[in-house]
C-alpha cells in the first residue's frame, strides 16, 4: 500500500515518486524517490540519501552514510542492500500513512540495525536471534523505563515488517515467532508507564514571563539603533564594493568602519545589553531575541511547534465579537483537519502583541539587508514571522508551500547561554518539584530528569507550555472544556481532558486566592472542581449525541447510525438513548460513549484500533460509526479525488489497489444512505 498520497495532495500533480507494480520487491537503482513540486528528479533508489526535505514532513534518510557507520567495508555492501530494500517497504507497502511515520520506522530500524551489527549478524539473522532483545534489556546506560520504550519500539518494527511480508512475496524480514514470544514476554518484564508532559511550576513560569517580556521590551527600546547599524553595515558594502578593491582589502576596510561607528556612544545600550562587539555578535543577537518572542507566543496560546513557527507576519489579529475586541494569533495547523491543514485562530493576551511587535522588527531588518527588498513592496501575510536568517533559501519549498519566503528552524533548546536562561531565579527547588509532584501523582523524581533537577535550571520545552495553559486555565473555571479543546485544536474533548488532568490539584495560578507560593490550600474547592470537572465532560457527550444523532432531523448511517436511524423509523430507540438521565449514567460509567471523529461521530466504548494513522476513509465499514448529512460531501469529495489519482497511478499498483477499495466503500456507504432515504419516503407516501 503506498503512502504518498497524502504529501502529494499539498505538493500538487508533478511531484510524484515513481509507482511500483506487486511484484517489484527490488526496485532498479533509478527507481524515483522523490521529486520536487516542478517535477524534477530529487532522489532515486540508488542515492546515498532519500530527500523527502520537500514534503511538510521535511525528512531526509541518510542511509549510506549510516551504514558507514555501524559496520565495515567488507560488509557494509549486504547490511546497504538489505536496509534499503526494508526502509523502501515501509514507504510503499506498511500501514503507514505519513511520512513522519516511515522516518518513526526508520530511527527504530537504525537502532535495530546497531545491534545488529554489533552482534555481527545480519539485519535478517538478526529477527530470528532472541539474543539481540537481550542487548536491549543488559544496557546499562539506559534505566527501566527507557528499556520498556526500546523495547516497544521494537515491537513497532517487528509488526511492521511483519505486514509487509503479508502483503509481499518474497520478503522474508520479518522476526520469528520464537522472537516475537520472547519479545512479549519482556515487555511484560518492563512495563511502560506513559507519562504527561510535566506542568511548569507556578513561580518559574511567572518569571520566565517576566523575563522574556523584559527582553523583549529592551530590544524594543533599542530596535532604531539595531536598524541603523544593518542600515550602516549595508551602504558600507556597497559603497566600497564599487571601488574595485581585493575582497579580503575590502572586509578589513568593512570592518573597520563597522567597528568605528559601533563603538559610538549612541550604541552603548546595545553594547551593553546584548554583549555586541562585532557584527557577527550583532547579526547573533537577532536570532536570540526570537527565543523569548517564541516561548510568549507559546506560553499564551499553547500552540504546537509547527504551528507556531508558521504564523506570518500579520499573525497578531485583534476581532470584533460583539461589544469585545478579542486579540488573536491566525496561523497554519494540521490538527482537527478533516482533508488538509487549515488556517485557524488560537485567542491569546494582548501583551503578545508586544513579541510581534519585536519579531517584525527583525524581519524587516532581515528583508532589507538580507533579502534586499523594498519594505513598501512587503506583503505581511506572505511573510513568515520567523524568517529565515538565510536568503540563499528564499526559493526553497520545504516549508509545504505557505510562503514564498523560507522558514528559520526554532527550539527553546538553543543558546544555553542566553540570559533568560542563566536567570538564577529559576533554578529548581523541592517546592516546585513538590508542586509539580502534587499535579502528577504518577511522576516521581527520577522521572522528571534530566530537564527537571532540584539545584539546576528548569528546561522548558514548547510541550510544556501546552500543558501548563491547560492545567492553569481549567484550574481557573474560566474555561470549559470544549473551549480549550478549541484553543489546543485537539480532535477530542477528551484529549483536552487529559491535558488539563489533575487540574484541580494546580495552584490558581490565573485567580489566587492567597499569596502561599507553595500551594493552595483550598482542598474543599478542589474535589468540587474534579466533580464539576468529570461531569461536564459526560454532559458534553450526552448533548452532543443528542444533538447529533437521537434527536438530530436528517438521515444518519453508518454501522452503528443505520441501526439507530432503523430504530428511530420503527419507533424502538432505547430508553437508553431516550432518557437522558439513563443515558448520562451509561457514560458516566464507561458503558456508552460518543466521540466526534472526521466523518462524524463513533459510539465505540473501547479504545479505536482503527486510526492509528490518520485517514478519511478508517471510519467506513466500522460497527461504531454515525455519519450524518456533513458526511457526504466529504465521502463525494474523496472519491472523485480518489478516482483521478487511480487514473495516473494505475489499477496494478499497491496504491492503486488500495484506491479501488476505498472507493467501493465509499460507494456501499452512500448507497446504504440512499435507501436509507428512500424508507422515508415510503413512510410519507403511506401516511
Amino acid at each position: 500500500m503506498n503512502n504518498l498520497p497524502n504529501y502529494l495532495q499539498k505538493l500538487g500533480d508533478l511531484a510524484k515518486p515513481d509507482p511500483v507494480s506487486t511484484d517489484e520487491y527490488i526496485p532498479k537503482d533509478k527507481h524515483v524517490m522523490s521529486r520536487d513540486t516542478d517535477g524534477n528528479i530529487v532522489s532515486v533508489y540508488g542515492d546515498q540519501a532519500w530527500d523527502f526535505s520537500m514534503y511538510p514532513a521535511r525528512q531526509r534518510f541518510h542511509i549510506e552514510k549510516f551504514i558507514t557507520e555501524i559496520t565495515s567495508k567488507d560488509s557494509s555492501i549486504k547490511y546497504d542492500y538489505d536496509f534499503r530494500i526494508i526502509l523502501f517497504h515501509f514507504i510503499y507497502n506498511s500501514s503507514a500513512r505519513a511520512i513522519n511515520t516511515v522516518a518513526e520506522l526508520f530511527n527504530i530500524l537504525k537502532r535495530h540495525s546497531r545491534l545488529a551489527a554489533k552482534k555481527k549478524l545480519s539485519i535478517k539473522e538478526s529477527l530470528k536471534d532472541i539474543s539481540i532483545l537481550d542487548l536491549i534489556v543488559n544496557d546499562t546506560n539506559l534505566d527501566k523505563q527507557q528499556i520498556a520504550r526500546r523495547l516497544l519500539d521494537a515491537k513497532t518494527l517487528f509488526s511492521a515488517l511483519h505486514v509487509i511480508s503479508k502483503n509481499i512475496d518474497g520478503f522474508y524480514f520479518f522476526p520469528s515467532d520464537r522472537v516475537r514470544e520472547y519479545l512479549n514476554r519482556l515487555i511484560k518484564e518492563y512495563p511502560y508507564n506513559s507519562q504527561q508532559t510535566a506542568v511548569i511550576p507556578t513561580r518559574i513560569l511567572s518569571r520566565r514571563i517576566k523575563t522574556c517580556f523584559d527582553y523583549i521590551e529592551m530590544f524594543l527600546e533599542s530596535s532604531s539603533q539595531f536598524e541603523e547599524l544593518f542600515s550602516f553595515r549595508k551602504s558600507c558594502m556597497k559603497r566600497l564594493s564599487s571601488k574595485g578593491m581585493s575582497t579580503k582589502y575590502t572586509k578589513s576596510l568593512l570592518t573597520k568602519e563597522f567597528l568605528d561607528e559601533l563603538n559610538k556612544n549612541r550604541y552603548s545600550s546595545i553594547i551593553k545589553n546584548f554583549n555586541v562587539s562585532d557584527f557577527t555578535s550583532l547579526r547573533g543577537t537577532i536570532t536570540r531575541v526570537r527565543l523569548p518572542i517564541l516561548e510568549i507566543i507559546h506560553a499564551f496560546s499553547g500552540m504546537r511547534i509547527g504551528e507556531s513557527v508558521s504564523i506570518a507576519m500579520d499573525g497578531f489579529q485583534i476581532k470584533k465579537v460583539g461589544r469585545h475586541d478579542i486579540p488573536i494569533i491566525r496561523s497554519y495547523t494540521t490538527k482537527m483537519a478533516r482533508d488538509s491543514g487549515y488556517f485557524a485562530d488560537w485567542v491569546t493576551s494582548p501583551e503578545v502583541e508586544l513579541a510581534f511587535e519585536a519579531a517584525k522588527v527583525i524581519n524587516r531588518i532581515l528583508l532589507s539587508y538580507d533579502y534586499d527588498i523594498d519594505l513598501g513592496q512587503v506583503d505581511e501575510a506572505s511573510v513568515p514571522l520567523f524568517l529565515s536568517t538565510d536568503s540563499g533559501k528564499t526559493q526553497s519549498k520545504g516549508n509545504g508551500g505557505l510562503y514564498s519566503y523560507p522558514l528559520q528552524k526554532l527550539s527553546l533548546n538553543s543558546f544555553k547561554d542566553h540570559p533568560i536562561n542563566l536567570d538564577p531565579e529559576i533554578i529548581v527547588s523541592k517546592e516546585d518539584i513538590a508542586e509539580i509532584l502534587f499535579i502528577d501523582p504518577l511522576a516521581n523524581i527520577e522521572t522528571l530528569k534530566p530537564g527537571i533537577e532540584v539545584g539546576k535550571p528548569f528546561s522548558f520545552q514548547t510541550h510544556m507550555y501546552r500543558r501548563s495553559l491547560a492545567v492553569y486555565t481549567a484550574r481557573s473555571g474560566l474555561v470549559s472544556l470544549p473551549t480549550l479543546k478549541k484553543q489546543l485544536k485537539h480532535i477530542s474533548i477528551r484529549t483536552s481532558a487529559f491535558y488539563g488532568n489533575n487540574a484541580a490539584f494546580a495552584k490558581n495560578f490565573i485567580l489566587p486566592k492567597s499569596n502561599d507560593q507553595i500551594f493552595d490550600s483550598a482542598v474543599i474547592s478542589q474535589r468540587g472542581f474534579i466533580k464539576e470537572f468529570q461531569d461536564e465532560l459526560v454532559q458534553g457527550q450526552v448533548d452532543f449525541l443528542y444533538d447529533e444523532v437521537v434527536t438530530a432531523d436528517e438521515i444518519i448511517f453508518g454501522g452503528m447510525g443505520t441501526q439507530i436511524q432503523k430504530q428511530k423509523f420503527s419507533g424502538t430507540l432505547p430508553t437508553i438513548l431516550t432518557d437522558r438521565e439513563k443515558t448520562k449514567r451509561k457514560i458516566k460509567q464507561g458503558r456508552m460513549r460518543y466521540a466526534e471523529t472526521p466523518l462524524g461521530g463513533c459510539m465505540a466504548v473501547e479504545v479505536c484500533d482503527r486510526i492509528a494513522f490518520s485517514s478519511i476513509t478508517t471510519c467506513i465499514g466500522c460497527g461504531w460509526s454515525v455519519f450524518n448529512s456533513k458526511t457526504v460531501p466529504l465521502l463525494e469529495k474523496t472519491q472523485k479525488e480518489y478516482v483521478a489519482r487511480l487514473e495516473y497511478f494505475g489499477t496494478g499498483t499497491p496504491y492503486g489497489k488500495q484506491l479501488e477499495r476505498d472507493i467501493k466503500d465509499i460507494q456501499t456507504t452512500l448507497h446504504l444512505r440512499e435507501k436509507l432515504i428512500s424508507m422515508v419516503d415510503v413512510n410519507e407516501d403511506t401516511l
